[in-house]
């Protein structure tokens, strides 16, 4: 027997013997999309979403991006935490030393950490590459000072119900106007250096695009979610 013979002797020959063959199969799909209206298969979604993630074999690092940390070890060795203003102020300037295009401070800094407040404050002031960060939702921490808005990026973020971190803001409407978030402003001033702007995008107007690349916004039933909701707490 060939292939399609064996086939062909399991097709149904009538439509209550279809029925019976098709039945159970919409039953179960049915039950799957009602299942997922309701919420219910989404923890279990982002489990394996997660997972997932953890299986993906590692990228390459793009070495032109470098992430400095405050680290246990050197915490030991200055022995202090937070660290000055001095300390920071020293690590900034070495930073600088190689020429950066631009520096991401991603570190609360609204209040002064003497000694060396005079000198962070002066390297703020004067450095147009170093971009800081500020929380704009309750409860608000403010950027340091010294630094124009036009430099300071939100870092708020969200949870979902599970308790895990997957969404990030790259921006928000806020008293002072729209913000957007520190990575976006990082990107934005490097991909300047390379004639590449930010824009709206082509499929969504009120998303984000550079050039080819459209950030889509996650809304409401996006992927794994459902009736999604955001916390800012």
């Amino acid at each position: 027997e060939n292939v399609w013979y064996r086939i062909r002797r399991h097709i149904p020959k009538s439509n209550d013997e279809l029925w019976i063959v098709l039945l159970p199969g919409f039953q179960f799909l049915g039950l799957t999309i009602g299942a997922r209206a309701t919420g219910i298969l989404q923890v279990a979604e982002w489990y394996v979403l997660d997972e997932f993630l953890k299986r993906y074999p590692p990228e390459t690092p793009d070495e032109r991006i470098v992430l400095v940390g405050i680290d246990e070890p050197y915490i030991q060795e200055i022995g202090q935490y937070p660290i000055s203003d001095q300390h920071l102020t020293n690590i900034l300037v070495t930073i600088q030393s190689y020429q950066p295009q631009v520096i991401g401070l991603d570190l609360y800094r609204d209040l002064a950490i003497p000694p060396g407040t005079s000198s962070l404050t002066r390297l703020l002031e004067n450095s147009e590459n170093i971009l800081g960060i500020e929380k704009v939702f309750d409860p608000p921490i403010p950027a340091p000072s010294a630094l124009p808005k036009s430099h300071v990026g939100i870092a708020d973020a969200t949870l979902d119900s599970d308790g895990n971190q997957r969404r990030i803001f790259l921006g928000t409407q806020t008293h002072d106007g729209f913000r957007f978030s520190l990575p976006l402003l990082m990107a934005q001033q490097y991909l300047q250096s390379e004639n590449i702007a930010l824009d709206r995008g082509d499929r969504d107007p009120f998303a984000m695009r550079y050039g080819s690349a459209e950030l889509p916004r996650i809304h409401e039933d996006f992927g794994g979610y459902v009736n999604l909701s955001n916390n800012f707490s």
